[in-house]
């Protein structure tokens, strides 16, 4: 739009520009036929303020000429002050044009500051667009990876855990077996405490280790979200 106003203002200040140059042109060929008219004239009105000679003579004949040529240098003077007036319409509308290019290379400087501004704001977007996604990846991949992890570590709690009850079982039937045989009626009352005893144990350590393999995962899982949120706030 800046573009097409300064086109049509060029094209109407070249415009103003040959009017106001034939303007002056018809102008000072006026007040040369003016300057001329006017000796004419003061030549006619010497001679015939000297002689006055009745109709029909060359010197009535030159002062009709005389007349004529007063007339015609007081139309050339109206046509002087018409073209003045037109020649200050003229200037008045040429210093309009410049202001309004002036105006309009003002306007298109701001554009063009505008386009520039909103060219790197785009950039920065697309900038900030790519490490998101680059993060949003990175993110996906931990967490794929935390979930393979955990899995993998429930496993071998599970595995943990079977193998812990069955050997502290068998140890404990050998102990029993082992008492039984070497204990009297006497003891075997207090073989039974004992046994239920290791049975509170045996429970106590499967919670423990329930515990344990809890803390550890929740750890993991805490870890992980601290590290997301790090990544999140850079």
């Amino acid at each position: 739009e800046a573009a097409t106003l300064r086109k049509q203002s060029d094209v109407e200040l070249t415009a103003l520009r040959d009017q106001l140059r034939v303007a002056q042109q018809e102008y000072e060929r006026k007040c040369v036929e003016v300057g001329q008219l006017k000796k004419e004239c003061e030549r006619l009105q010497a001679l015939a303020d000297q002689v006055r000679l009745p109709a029909g003579t060359d010197s009535y004949r030159r002062d009709r000429q005389l007349e004529r040529a007063y007339h015609e240098l007081q139309q050339a003077d109206t046509d002087c002050q018409q073209l003045r007036e037109q020649n200050q319409l003229l200037r008045n509308s040429l210093t309009h044009l410049q202001a309004r290019c002036r105006r309009n290379s003002k306007e298109r400087m701001k554009l063009r500051q505008l386009v520039a501004r909103a060219e790197q704001q785009s950039q920065f977007y697309q900038h900030e667009m790519a490490v998101t996604s680059q993060r949003a990846e990175l993110l996906n991949s931990q967490l794929a990876q935390l979930e393979s992890e955990t899995i993998l570590h429930r496993d071998n709690a599970a595995n943990v855990e079977a193998r812990v009850s069955v050997t502290n079982t068998l140890q404990l039937y050998q102990q029993l077996e082992k008492s039984y045989g070497q204990m009297n009626d006497k003891w075997k009352n207090e073989m039974n405490n004992l046994t239920d005893k290791f049975e509170a144990k045996i429970k106590k350590i499967k919670s423990q280790t329930k515990n344990v393999i809890w803390k550890e995962e929740n750890s993991k899982v805490n870890d992980s979200k601290s590290k997301h949120e790090q990544d999140t706030r850079l």
